[in-house]
Parts: structure tokens; C-alpha cells; sequence
């Protein structure tokens, strides 16, 4: 049987994948919810794509990895282990849709403020827009919080602020290091998270 960091290890390899195309899962696919690795907005990134299809596969693995990794961190049963995957995974196809939502908003706001001319009514919307998406994804998180201290004692609380913090930084280390690898670099920087 496979040991989590194994799992993780190949989990990551699959995710490097995705951030390495065009097509990475936050950006090209609206049914690609992954919370853990957002922020990745590079369109000068060149490499495989792969097809949504694909992109769901193995966000879904991913998904499933940290579910599993969760239930033993936080010493679950079955029923607060499926009540937990459900909250999360909600929240997380949000999460998603507000990420696009910010993302095509920024892009619109950066070609508006570059034009001759800039429009001011059409840059307050923009940024209204901007606003509104800040207030919701804090909204999100708020709600999602609270669902979580229904099912989850203090200390598991307390462990599952950890876990998350420290998934996402194994996550992104891992990425940038098989990044440096790939490109005959050492590991790349500058690739902050936006969640």
C-alpha cells in the first residue's frame, strides 16, 4: 500500500502538469474548482494541454487526496469524513467560479486602463465588480467556516487551519520545484497564492 506522501508526491506530478499548460484547471474550465492551487495566471506558460476532461480527473484525485489525508489528520469517522468532503467540495466549486469571476474582471480592468483613453464609468464598474467578488469570496469563507465548526471539534479546528496551510505550501513547493527541474533552473519564485 501506497504511503500519503507517495500519494501526494504523485499527486503533485499530475498537478504540475496542469499549472505547465495553457489550459490549467482554474482558467479554461468551469467545472475546475481546485482551491488549494489557485493564482497561477501566466498565458506566456507554454507545455502540454490538457483537455478539461483531463484537468477534472485529476483535480478530482487531488480532491480525493486531501479528503483522505484529512480523515486521518483529523481522526474522522465515515459519517463526519463524507459530511466534511461535501462542505468542502461546495465550497470549493464557488470558490472556483468567484476565482474566474476576479480573474476575467482583472483582465478586463488591465486592457480598459491601458487604452488611449481610459473610460472612467466603464473602470468604476470594473472595479465595483472587483469589490463585489472581494465581499462574496470573504462571504464564502466565512459560511464555510462556520459549516465547519458544526462537525469538527476545537482541536480539529485547530489541526484543519494547520493541515490546509500546510498542504498548500507542499503543494506549491513541490510545483515550483519540479518547475526548476524541468526548465534546468533551480526552484522558480514569485508564484504567490491568491487564496
Amino acid at each position: 500500500m501506497l504511503s500519503s506522501k507517495k500519494i501526494l508526491v504523485f499527486a503533485v506530478a499530475a498537478l504540475f502538469c496542469l499549472t505547465t499548460s495553457n489550459t490549467f484547471a482554474q482558467q479554461s474550465s468551469s467545472k475546475n474548482q481546485n482551491a488549494d492551487i489557485r493564482g497561477y495566471d501566466n498565458p506566456s506558460r507554454t507545455g502540454p494541454q490538457l483537455s478539461p476532461e483531463k484537468q477534472e480527473q485529476i483535480r478530482k484525485k487531488v480532491d480525493t487526496l486531501r479528503i483522505w489525508r484529512l480523515t486521518e489528520t483529523l481522526k474522522l469517522d465515515s459519517e463526519s469524513s463524507a459530511k466534511l468532503a461535501s462542505i468542502l467540495s461546495s465550497h470549493d466549486r464557488q470558490r472556483g467560479n468567484l476565482f474566474r469571476e476576479r480573474r476575467e474582471t482583472m483582465r478586463a480592468l488591465r486592457t480598459a486602463v491601458t487604452s488611449k483613453k481610459p473610460d472612467e464609468a466603464k473602470l468604476q464598474t470594473l472595479l465595483d465588480q472587483l469589490e463585489t467578488n472581494h465581499r462574496s469570496t470573504q462571504e464564502l469563507t466565512e459560511i464555510e467556516w462556520k459549516s465547519l465548526q458544526g462537525i469538527l471539534n476545537t482541536e480539529q479546528q485547530a489541526r484543519f487551519v494547520i493541515f490546509q496551510q500546510d498542504f498548500r505550501r507542499d503543494i506549491q513547493k513541490m510545483i515550483s520545484s519540479a518547475r526548476g527541474t524541468e526548465h534546468g533552473k533551480g526552484p522558480v519564485s514569485g508564484h504567490a497564492q491568491n487564496q
